[in-house]
């Protein structure tokens, strides 16, 4: 998907990038293998639509595969075919750097989250199927972060009332550059919107909340004891996302049309379902 194609979140547009620093390395080491340039390529493109204000395609599964290392060993051979030693000493380097590119590509999702505080990827295929499941109605999104669902939801349907709130905590977590949100995010606890905002909502959402908390169980029991609308969770099951005591007491339905346009590209498999 050409960046022209994706949704328009923010109007800003950020002019540096270390994370494009560090994608030009390996594009440059790996110049001659083409399997590793198509995967580089679908990164940069992911790199450059966040930096445009525009959410980003899918990715593919990030990591170095057995074809990689197959066509990075032909080229050596094709270029040292009588000279085994050379050949020895290049197969070494390019193994230190096919490691190294499989760990930065692992660890592109604390890119994200550092460098774009998007915790939750939020795609614009996923977010268009998100947007057809809900039609017209309103939404509120709880823990929204820098509101890139919200943003993504207000672009396509601006006429229909999406509120995005979040108490801005995740800030102070270590090695986080700070940005503003790409949509209006009021800053309000998730109770105290709930309280404020729910019953004007049509849909809840709830998305990548934090694993070492239980205001998720909180959340739920309000949800159950007030609100007669549709309850929405993005996250990883006994994963990465939510509190234990969450997952064990939500009655959860995985929305299967949307899911499938929300392909994993690392070990974290987030989904969306409908929670009771």
């Amino acid at each position: 998907m050409m960046l022209n194609q994706l949704i328009k979140v923010d109007e800003r547009q950020l002019t540096e990038s270390s994370v494009l620093s560090e994608l030009f390395i390996y594009q440059h080491k790996f110049e001659q293998i083409t399997t590793i340039q198509a995967l580089l390529k679908q990164v940069q493109q992911v790199v450059e639509a966040l930096h445009a204000g525009l959410l980003p395609p899918n990715l593919p599964w990030l990591e170095v595969d057995e074809a990689m290392v197959g066509e990075v060993q032909q080229v050596i051979l094709k270029r040292y075919p009588t000279q085994p030693d050379l050949g020895n000493q290049a197969w070494q380097r390019s193994l230190d750097d096919l490691e190294a590119l499989d760990q930065w590509l692992h660890n592109f999702r604390d890119l994200l989250i550092t460098n774009y505080q998007m915790y939750g990827y939020v795609s614009t295929p996923w977010l268009g199927a998100l947007q057809a499941y809900l039609g017209q109605r309103s939404t509120l999104e709880l823990m929204a972060g820098r509101g890139y669902l919200t943003a993504g939801l207000r672009a396509l349907t601006p006429d229909v009332k999406h509120q995005a709130v979040d108490n801005l905590s995740w800030k102070n977590q270590p090695d986080v550059n700070v940005m503003p949100a790409v949509t209006e995010v009021e800053d309000l606890d998730a109770l105290q919107a709930l309280a404020i905002n729910a019953q004007q909502s049509e849909v809840l959402l709830m998305s990548w909340a934090p694993d070492n908390a239980t205001l998720d169980v909180e959340i739920l029991k309000w949800v159950r004891a007030h609100y007669a609308g549709e309850f929405l969770v993005i996250g990883e099951v006994n994963g990465a996302t939510n509190s234990a005591e969450f997952w064990q007491t939500a009655h959860l339905k995985p929305l299967k049309a949307i899911n499938r346009k929300f392909p994993s590209f690392d070990l974290i498999d987030e989904k969306i379902y409908q929670v009771h």
